[in-house]
């Protein structure tokens, strides 16, 4: 464990989890804009663009790579969030990466539920495939971004739209029946409250939530492309990466899965000032580097 990490996992455990079982919405958003204020890679630029009807942030590396791109699905729990708060990630990833990255918006709840976002995020990336015809496109996403991910692919792939060439998912939220019981992982997550997906799923998907593009440890995964996922051991979504990956690698699914330990939950958006952030960063460049 590096003395960094050590460091933030003493600040977290002395502060109130973020996805406790009575967070608010409001605070939480709120909570999510002050990422902004950690500063983006240099000699990284930012455009902003639509795809379809959503907003885009995009990370462009100098001399960014001309064959592949990623498109990045930031998380929030469902509820908050923003590309443009966590471009200390996306310009991080896109230098490490040397591909230009869209980072794209979706609507939330409560606002919005349960479809609103997944269509979202699927019309961002057809969007991109036609825009970008003959380029590689991998997505990525963190947490509730991470499920989209794979929402996305596993959408692309039923109303036959050209599936992603890679899907990375960070943490994602595969169960939201309540199915899965967390209870052994109320003391080792930082982060997320083994009760809080109780109220995500009044919040974000209260009737439909064993449609399997709400519930994803419930989908097919025949067809799917090549997946990295990434989890810590304590954390409560960790049941969820296990799940998928499984059912991904019985459906013939090209998988990688990372389990670390004594992490936290999507500790990846640290980006360079972690270094476990920066290993697991160079491992998903080399993961998607062996897919296009």
């Amino acid at each position: 464990m590096s003395i960094q990490l050590d460091m933030i996992l003493e600040q977290m455990k002395a502060q109130k989890q973020s996805f406790h079982e009575d967070f608010d919405v409001e605070n939480l958003r709120q909570t999510a804009q002050m990422s902004a204020q950690i500063p983006p890679e240099k000699d990284v630029d930012f455009a902003e663009i639509l795809l379809g009807s959503r907003n885009t942030d995009m990370a462009i590396p100098s001399k960014p790579r001309e064959d592949a791109v990623i498109m990045y699905i930031h998380g929030g729990g469902f509820v908050s969030g923003n590309p443009k708060y966590v471009r200390s990630f996306t310009s991080f990833l896109a230098k490490k990466s040397r591909m230009k990255v869209y980072g794209i918006t979706y609507r939330m709840a409560p606002e919005y539920q349960f479809p609103a976002g997944p269509n979202d995020c699927l019309e961002a990336y057809e969007a991109l495939t036609q825009m970008l015809p003959d380029k590689k496109i991998i997505v990525l996403g963190e947490s509730a971004g991470a499920t989209y991910v794979i929402v996305t692919a596993l959408m692309a792939r039923d109303k036959n739209i050209r599936l992603p060439d890679a899907v990375v998912a960070y943490a994602p939220c595969g169960d939201i029946t309540g199915r899965i019981d967390r209870a052994e992982y109320k003391d080792t997550d930082p982060v997320i409250g083994y009760n809080a997906l109780d109220k995500i799923r009044n919040l974000y998907c209260p009737e439909d939530a064993d449609d399997p593009y709400a519930s994803i440890c419930l989908a097919d995964y025949k067809g799917f492309p090549p997946i990295r996922i990434v989890w810590d051991a304590g954390e409560v979504l960790s049941p969820d990466s296990r799940e998928i990956a499984n059912k991904a690698e019985k459906a013939g699914v090209y998988v990688e899965a990372k389990e670390w330990k004594n992490t936290f939950h999507t500790f990846e958006l640290l980006g360079a000032m972690l270094p476990e952030a920066v290993e697991e960063i160079n491992d998903t460049v080399h993961f998607i580097n062996n897919c296009i």
